[in-house]
Formats: C-alpha cells, sequence, structure tokens
C-alpha cells in the first residue's frame, strides 16, 4: 500500500480502489458485519425510495492521495462531475444529494473547490441543477486524532506487525 515520495505508485505494484457501488458497500465480503459502509443505505435507498444501480453512484477513492494528485492521476473530479450528471438525468432531472463519509468529506469539500477553478463562471448554477444537498458523516474537519497516533503506534486492527504498521503509516 505504500506509495513513494511523489505519491505515485511503486514499480513492482499498482493498487487502485474499487469502482461504483461495491466499491462503499462493504469493505471486504469476510468482515460483513464490521466492514458494511453504506450497504444499509444503498438497500434502503433501493426498497424504500425506489432508487437502484442507474439512479446511485459511488465514488470510492485512494485514500492515500491528496485531492490534487487523485484528480491529477485518475481525473477523479470530472470523472465524478460525469457520474451525478448521469444519475441526475436518469432521476429525471432531481438534483443529488451527496453523502460522505470521514475523510470523504475532504474530498467531496475539494470536489466544490475544483468545480469553482475548472468551471469558475458556471459553478454556482451547476450546483443548483445537480445538488440538492451534501450530507456530511463523521467529518473530520481538523484531523483525526487516530491518524496522528496510528504514526507513532502503527495503524491498530490491521494483519500486520507493529513495526510494518508504523513504516505503512508513515508513507501515508
Amino acid at each position: 500500500l505504500r506509495l513513494d515520495k511523489d505519491q505515485i505508485d511503486p514499480s513492482d505494484c499498482k493498487v487502485r480502489s474499487m469502482t461504483g457501488l461495491n466499491g462503499v458497500a462493504q469493505l471486504h465480503d469476510s468482515l460483513a458485519g464490521t466492514t458494511g459502509i453504506f450497504r444499509e443505505l444503498i438497500i434502503s435507498l433501493a426498497k424504500r425510495w425506489g432508487y437502484d444501480t442507474t439512479t446511485l453512484a459511488a465514488f470510492p477513492y485512494d485514500w492515500r492521495l491528496s485531492p490534487d494528485m487523485l484528480d491529477r492521476r485518475d481525473d477523479f473530479f470530472s470523472s465524478m462531475k460525469s457520474s451525478i450528471e448521469q444519475a441526475v438525468r436518469r432521476n429525471d432531472g432531481m438534483p443529488a444529494v451527496l453523502i460522505a463519509h470521514s475523510l470523504g468529506n475532504n474530498v467531496g469539500e475539494s470536489f466544490f473547490t475544483w468545480l469553482g477553478k475548472a468551471y469558475p463562471d458556471t459553478r454556482e448554477e451547476w450546483i443548483h441543477n445537480h445538488v440538492l444537498g451534501f450530507q456530511a458523516i463523521g467529518w473530520p474537519m481538523l484531523g483525526a486524532v487516530e491518524g496522528m497516533r496510528s504514526l507513532v503506534n502503527g495503524v491498530g486492527g490491521l494483519p500486520i506487525g507493529l513495526e510494518a504498521s508504523r513504516y505503512l503509516s508513515t508513507s501515508f
């Protein structure tokens, strides 16, 4: 998982996040009870409100990268904008509600900043036509204490030793 100092993949390993709804529904199949991040929300939206894979969109991202590098490497924000536009079209023009969790809130904020830089004349109109609301869940606005702890102690719960965990943490 470690990136080189310039936030690029090492030559011998390329890691990317999953895409789409599967990328946010659950982190790992073998840990179903503890990693069902948005699974219940997705099921509820489908059963109760009739949403489906054409009217819901998810934006898993590589949390190891800065927002600028995420966009530079993966064209992330352009892709996100396009997906929101498609979902709004498929939902009869109803603007989207964006829901973000934890560090994803910072990515969402970076998306709105990117819109202002990439489309300064039409940013406000685009938001008005495509985004009804932004629901922030667990936003680490001033950083997360656990992140600092992991630099000293390593990331808890990983199936690796503490020394390897500290080494990994310092690369994030």
